[in-house]
């Protein structure tokens, strides 16, 4: 017995390290390596400072080991094999927000070289894991990165450094299309929330905004609104180049688009006439102001898309109040809760014209919301594993205490992740919704957001208290 122990102690030390060797193959950023053999990898031929010499002397000796970053099944989708590596120039990484693949001229601003080299990459570990690259390997890619600049591989936008297009908030896609404050820049575009487009340093409803509508920039006409990213005149009225007229009484339009009076004539019941009987005249038209959208108790009184005149006065058909140019119910609409540009927080409701926490209180952390947080959160090594994103653990088992009254790293310590009773306080819905987050982009990856009910789930948990049930 006592032999026994004798042995198991002298083993036990080798078996510790053998289990650490197999278990940090995976990488926090979803790269993976196979158990380290030796301290460096070998050489296989000379590396030059090019992309064909860098794929076979460098990416197929070190990254194509099962699980790796070769053809088959590739960590976080990166072949590292198969592709040139000048395909990878200004390519976003997919787990590290903020970062391109290669920035051409600047090896230091690459996540690739970086991951390569750093002791303590932006995220994950240094790769290959345990098979840190000769030096000359890496001096070799770093040439190669700094090359690109001086043949021209680059684009500066007026300033001294190549410009990542995939990544830079200031130059996203282009050079100065610039993001709107707080939002990043994802493979060339401002990740605005889902549902919202970059306009203008704002990110904007292109769905329903008359000054952006469908797309940036296409402004609706006079009088018409914006519906579902088309402009649309209100009943009554008609789109004529653009902008919405009373064909009964525009002295241009005068009973169709294109038809004009005589500059001594007046429009009057889509007819060009000398004088508007018992109409009152407005400019060259007839109009009867106890009912005309443009004209609406007075000469150039025209009433708010989606508004009706009756006796003279511009009311909303369905009882709301205009807020911008549109009717809104205040009792009900999130984004002008009670009055107008009143907007609830992230995870609350308009109620009776009151930003309210509702919840139906039978969510369960355990059941209900850490699964969740498992399935889209701990994937390729994100927020699980020895050193998980932004040191935060999310897998089922220690998520509750990770998060509620627990200071976010971002944000400068002044939010929590979890304010039990308080979801639009809770950065975690923040990341989750995409907005008002710090840095970085929506979580799950912007684009890939949780689906609708899930994200009722989580905030219904907070609204109940944030119970560890």
């Amino acid at each position: 017995m006592q032999q026994t122990t004798v042995r198991y102690a002298t083993l036990l030390p080798f078996l510790i390290a053998l289990i650490a060797a197999c278990s940090s193959n995976v990488g926090t950023d979803g790269t993976v390596a196979g158990p380290p053999t030796d301290t460096t990898l070998p050489a296989t031929g000379t590396c030059t400072a090019s992309a064909a010499s860098i794929r076979d002397t460098v990416f197929k000796t070190s990254c194509d080991g099962a699980g790796c970053h070769g053809s088959l099944s590739p960590a976080a989708g990166l072949n590292l094999v198969d592709l040139m590596p000048d395909q990878l120039m200004g390519k976003s990484s997919a787990l590290c927000s903020g970062w391109s693949l290669i920035v051409p001229g600047s090896p230091e601003k690459s996540f690739l070289y970086q991951k390569l080299t750093a002791s303590m990459p932006a995220c994950g570990e240094v790769m290959p894991l345990g098979k840190p690259l000769p030096d000359a390997s890496a001096q070799c890619i770093a040439d190669w990165i700094q090359g690109m600049a001086a043949s021209g591989g680059c684009e500066k936008c007026g300033g001294s450094e190549c410009v990542a297009f995939a990544a830079d908030p200031l130059h996203c896609g282009a050079c100065d299309n610039a993001c709107p404050a707080g939002v990043a820049c994802d493979n060339g575009t401002c990740a605005c929330p889902p549902g919202t487009q970059a306009c203008g340093g704002q990110c904007i409803e292109t769905t329903n905004d008359p000054k952006n509508c469908g797309q940036c920039g296409n402004a609706c006409g006079a009088g018409s609104s914006c519906v579902a990213g088309q402009c649309s005149c209100p009943s009554g009225l008609t789109s004529c180049a653009g902008t919405c007229v009373e064909l009964a009484s525009d002295a241009k339009n005068c009973g169709a688009c294109g038809t004009a009076c005589a500059a001594s004539e007046v429009c009057l019941s889509g007819k060009c006439a000398s004088g508007c009987g018992n109409l009152m005249q407005c400019g060259a038209s007839c109009v009867d102001t106890t009912t005309n959208l443009l004209n609406c108790g007075g000469c150039d009184a025209p009433c708010a898309p989606e508004q009706s005149c009756s006796a003279g006065k511009c009311a909303c058909s369905n009882g709301g109040q205009v807020c911008g140019t549109s009717c809104v119910d205040t009792k009900t609409d999130a984004k002008n809760c009670g009055q107008c540009g009143m907007v609830c927080g992230a995870g609350e409701s308009c109620v009776a014209g009151a930003c309210a926490c509702s919840t139906s209180g039978a969510v369960s952390f355990k059941n209900d919301v850490a699964p969740i947080l498992q399935a889209a959160c701990t994937s390729a090594g994100c927020h699980s594993g020895m050193k998980p994103k932004e040191n935060l653990a999310l897998t089922s088992a220690v998520a509750y205490s990770e998060l509620v009254n627990v200071t976010a790293s971002q944000c400068g310590g002044a939010r929590k992740l979890v304010v039990p009773g308080s979801p639009s306080s809770s950065y975690l819905i923040q990341k989750l919704l995409g907005v008002g987050v710090c840095t970085g982009t929506q979580m799950p990856k912007a684009g890939q957001g949780l689906p609708q009910n899930q994200l009722d789930l989580i905030s219904d948990w907070v609204c109940s208290g944030a119970p560890n049930n």
